[in-house]
């Protein structure tokens, strides 16, 4: 599709959904989840943001461990 079509959207997409919350508590605004107006649902992740945030995660819990 060359442009945006905006009926068309609105024809196939219920609503969407921008950020959750993990199961620890923590939000992930990195995400976007359709909810199809069939009941179908599109999850897309920013993978470049995920990576970092995962080795964030990864650094925080090392400085952890280092300063126990």
């Amino acid at each position: 599709m060359p442009k945006f079509e905006k009926d068309v959207f609105e024809c196939l997409i219920d609503k969407v959904i921008i950020g959750e919350t993990l199961e620890d508590g923590t939000i992930n605004p990195y995400i976007i989840r359709f909810i199809c107006k069939n009941g179908a649902e599109i999850n897309c992740k920013d993978k470049s943001t995920a990576t970092s945030d995962k080795q964030h995660s990864n650094n925080t819990a090392t400085r952890e461990k280092q300063h126990m």
